[in-house]
């Protein structure tokens, strides 16, 4: 029998927590051409210990090294006018900022503001924030300005380092107003509005885990998708970009009913997390998948997790799967064929 689940959920050990996964991707560099994430605002803020919007200058005293005063704190044990040199950026080439070379590129010649938002990745409690050599970064968490619009930071080269480009909305309100074209950047107003918005997700994350809501918890992910999806990172993500899903399916599974699981994997693009191991094993969900009375998403999503978790293609328990292609609803056929 192939299990999905790899490691028991009741014992799995913190090297598994998002947080975690900041410090091991920390030691990544663009010289490995091991893709490098590029997170979305509210994983950002959940392994951020840190949110700052700081302005750079040339410290007295200190020639050709460029400190930060805080001018805003979004989150974490800052104050308005701590100062504290500009973190190591070796994984971003920045032009203007830590690089002079001319290059070619949407960004290239854009005139930076001073000011940038800076995403701390997470660290001991007993960390003095301010002290330098304690202060490095969420990968992709460096946010510049130009004109009071924010660029993101991409790997767009595996090899490759970070490079700015346009910062879209990631989370606009129903009755908000977007007149910019597409791949425009962000006004800085809306994007604190976004934002605001990531923090928001994350403080239900947390009620909810709290609570035991698991309610609460599948509708951090969202509806179940309509269509089997395979995948289908959005352009320009790397292999991780997502780590709120992760984190609302670590603090789903204990304890969750069978049906949950599969309800939660119904409402996920990707599968794959490499911090998530889905508690369900190869049996039951066959028979979920064969089972013409379950709901047509269960089992699409019991079918997802074979193969993409499982890798039961990669066995002879493939073999298990052929009546399926021969099931009455095409959608499921279309999952088993694939």
């Amino acid at each position: 029998m192939i299990r999905l689940m790899r490691t028991h959920l009741g014992l799995a050990p913190r090297a598994f927590a998002p947080a975690a996964m900041v410090l091991a991707l920390s030691l990544l560099t663009p010289a490995f051409g091991i893709r490098m994430p590029d997170y979305d605002l509210t994983s950002l803020v959940i392994l951020s210990r840190g949110v700052l919007l700081v302005e750079r200058f040339e410290r007295k005293g200190t020639p050709g090294e460029t400190w930060c005063r805080v001018k805003k704190v979004y989150l974490g044990p800052f104050l308005e006018g701590d100062q504290f040199p500009l973190p190591v950026l070796d994984s971003y080439y920045l032009p203007g900022i830590n690089t002079t070379d001319a290059v070619e590129g949407q960004a290239a010649h854009e005139p930076w503001d001073k000011e940038m938002l800076l995403f701390i990745g997470k660290g001991s409690e007993e960390e003095d924030a301010t002290k330098a050599q304690e202060i490095s970064l969420v990968l992709s968490g460096v946010k510049l300005l130009s004109r009071a619009r924010v660029f993101r930071c991409i790997q767009t080269n595996n090899p490759g380092s970070y490079e700015p480009f346009p910062q879209e909305r990631e989370l606009p309100a129903p009755d908000d107003v977007v007149l910019d074209p597409p791949g425009s950047a962000v006004k800085f107003a809306d994007f604190e509005k976004d934002l605001a918005r990531a923090f928001a997700r994350v403080a239900r994350l947390e009620s909810a885990r709290a609570s035991h809501d698991s309610n609460a918890l599948l509708g951090l992910l969202g509806p179940h998708w309509e269509t089997p999806v395979f995948g289908g990172m959005r352009e320009w993500s790397g292999s991780l970009s997502d780590a709120f899903t992760p984190a609302v399916l670590q603090a789903l599974f204990p304890g969750a009913m069978e049906a949950t699981v599969l309800e939660a994997a119904s409402r996920c693009q990707s599968l794959e997390f490499g911090s998530v191991a889905w508690p369900l094993t190869e049996e039951p969900l066959l028979q979920v998948a064969k089972d013409a009375s379950a709901p047509l998403h269960h089992r699409i999503a019991a079918l997802r997790l074979l193969f993409v978790a499982a890798d039961i293609w990669k066995t002879q328990d493939h073999r298990l799967i052929a009546p399926i292609l021969r099931d009455p609803v095409a959608e499921i056929r279309l999952v088993a064929a694939n």
